[in-house]
């Protein structure tokens, strides 16, 4: 959700513009986790997925932020 919420995808710019957050973002506060409608999503899904490196893990392993994974809707 970081990166989301920091900096949206170039799949969110193209659909929604240069948001400060992409409207695309979930909290899921059921599993307390962040999720992205657009790589869930069925027909753009599949770009979302390959540029957004699906599956790889997250690129910024050493950020605090995800060590208190919250809803920050509210901050933002």
């Amino acid at each position: 959700g970081w990166c989301c919420i920091d900096t949206p995808c170039e799949v969110s710019h193209r659909l929604h513009g240069y948001t400060r957050r992409c409207p695309e973002l979930l909290f899921d506060e059921e599993a307390n986790r962040y999720i992205c409608l657009l790589m869930a999503h069925q027909t753009r899904g599949t770009e979302a997925r390959r540029s957004n490196f699906e599956g790889q893990g997250c690129c910024n392993p050493l950020g605090l932020w995800r060590n208190y994974v919250r809803n920050r809707d509210e901050q933002v």
